[in-house]
């Protein structure tokens, strides 16, 4: 009798369990996407999947489909997609890490066929082509952007109208920003800092805003021994241990930048629009934005960022999915990003942008500063510094060394560019590039994201530390 009763239970558990998997055809489809937990992404996300479902379900009645939005830690979020990949259990469309490793890995569906099949191809043209083009591999589109940032000078009006200085504007030079620096810079009589003139941003950034690169068009030498990028990284070293008008690296890791501006304790703070989403609802907090300035070339070189959803090449719904990444790259979807602080239009055009240019709650024209230079941007999403030849964790692990050298007073930075790059010349002569592949082996995943994942743990936390900066 209890065998009878533990198969009538088995059989409802079974039963059960099938209708709880709602992807298997017994009721909706059910659609995940997946981005590191932040908190503007977890509520507008959350609200774009419902929108998405209702929108979809509204217009194929015979076809319902179930939409879930999966916040994963932002610590753990690189570790456990790769995890999750191979094991076959990763959302429909989600948030890469390292865009270039995975698509090397075959891991990502390419859009191409499905950006024809769906005539989605003027919606693609509408985006800035420097973010289209650094998604691009070997002609193959394998992801699209969700946000685009540019950096920007955060500065105190209330600091600078204290020394009866005149704002930034856009014709200002480096030796501009360091001279005002300079001046709203404050210590007390023991030679601590208690005001810092300007808190700069990440070593590499530096580079490319005075028109250095860190490889050769096709990826095939490193260059970054070069007189722009020397002269960038001596005029960051400077700010630094010569000048003292701010807190060296190693000192601000130990603080939060955002932090000490918003008690007033930074004059100007270089960063991205993501920190307008916690600067524009503090209204103690005084801020306005101006342009990074002229570089010593003469003229700012933009850099733009920003992040990527991809759709997974094992999804079983590659045709929902696609339509699910158009809506959320739709301009409207992009608009709350942008109303949120934590983006710029990603939509090129004064349509596009008009909104944002004429934003009322800024001063007129301030929003402007965020296109300065653009029309010269050729690098976006860190396509400059990794190489898709060279996995994460070779990159980041020989910037690292660097990084904690030039982190000294006395940092040679001559020879320490022409040990970076002697180094990774040397890495890339010893190995021939594999071609990208729709697909490879599960162990050979397994193995590649093993690597991706370590990488993307270092680059994670840099990146997220530049971000609390």
């Amino acid at each position: 009798m209890k065998y009878a009763a533990l198969a009538v239970l088995l059989a409802l558990v079974v039963t059960a369990a099938l209708f709880l998997r709602t992807d298997r055809g017994l009721g909706a489809k059910r659609i995940t996407f997946a981005m590191y937990k932040w908190i503007i992404y977890d509520g507008l996300y959350t609200q774009a999947a419902a929108d998405f479902q209702a929108k979809w379900n509204r217009e194929h009645p015979n076809d319902p489909i179930e939409v879930r939005y999966d916040a994963i830690g932002e610590d753990a979020y690189s570790q456990k997609i790769s995890a999750e990949i191979v094991a076959g259990t990763v959302q429909d469309v989600f948030f890469p890490g390292d865009y270039h490793e995975l698509v090397r890995f075959g891991a990502l569906l390419d859009l191409t066929p499905y950006i024809e099949k769906y005539h989605a191809q003027a919606q693609i043209d509408k985006l800035y082509p420097q973010l289209v083009k650094a998604h691009r591999v070997n002609g193959r589109l394998y992801g699209l952007p969700i946000s685009l940032n540019t950096d920007v000078l955060y500065y105190n009006p209330t600091l600078f109208d204290r020394e009866k200085m005149p704002y930034p504007t856009a014709d200002w030079t480096w030796n501009d920003m360091l001279a005002a620096a300079q001046r709203l810079t404050k210590r007390d009589a023991a030679g601590n800092l208690v005001q810092s003139g300007l808190m700069p941003c990440d070593y590499w950034e530096w580079v490319l805003w005075n028109h250095g690169r860190f490889w050769t068009p096709d990826g095939t030498r490193c260059i970054v021994n070069s007189p722009e990028a020397l002269q960038a990284l001596q005029f960051l070293h400077d700010l630094q241990f010569k000048y003292r008008v701010c807190p060296t690296f190693a000192q601000q890791r130990d603080s939060n930048a955002e932090v000490t501006f918003i008690n007033n304790a930074t004059a100007m703070y270089i960063s991205g629009r993501w920190s307008t989403s916690h600067f524009q609802n503090l209204s103690n907090v005084p801020w306005r934005v101006a342009p990074l300035g002229r570089s010593f070339q003469g003229r700012h070189l933009c850099m733009m960022e920003g992040n990527t959803f991809v759709i997974s090449a094992q999804s079983k719904y590659p045709d929902i999915a696609f339509q699910l990444l158009l809506f959320l790259t739709s301009p409207e979807q992009i608009r709350h990003l942008v109303e949120a602080g934590e983006s710029i239009p990603i939509h090129y055009g004064p349509e596009e942008n008009a909104y944002f240019l004429n934003d009322p709650k800024r001063p007129k024209g301030e929003n402007a500063a965020y296109f300065s230079g653009m029309d010269d941007a050729t690098v976006a999403m860190d396509a400059d510094l990794h190489n898709p030849r060279f996995t994460a964790a070779e990159v980041d692990l020989a910037l690292l060394r660097f990084q904690a050298d030039f982190d000294q007073p006395d940092a040679d930075l001559p020879k320490l560019l022409k040990g970076l790059e002697d180094n990774l010349n040397a890495i890339y002569a010893e190995r021939t590039a594999p071609p990208v592949k729709p697909s490879i082996p599960a162990f050979a995943l397994a193995l590649g994201l093993a690597a991706c994942a370590a990488g993307g743990a270092v680059a994670w936390q840099a990146r997220s530390a530049q971000r609390a900066r």
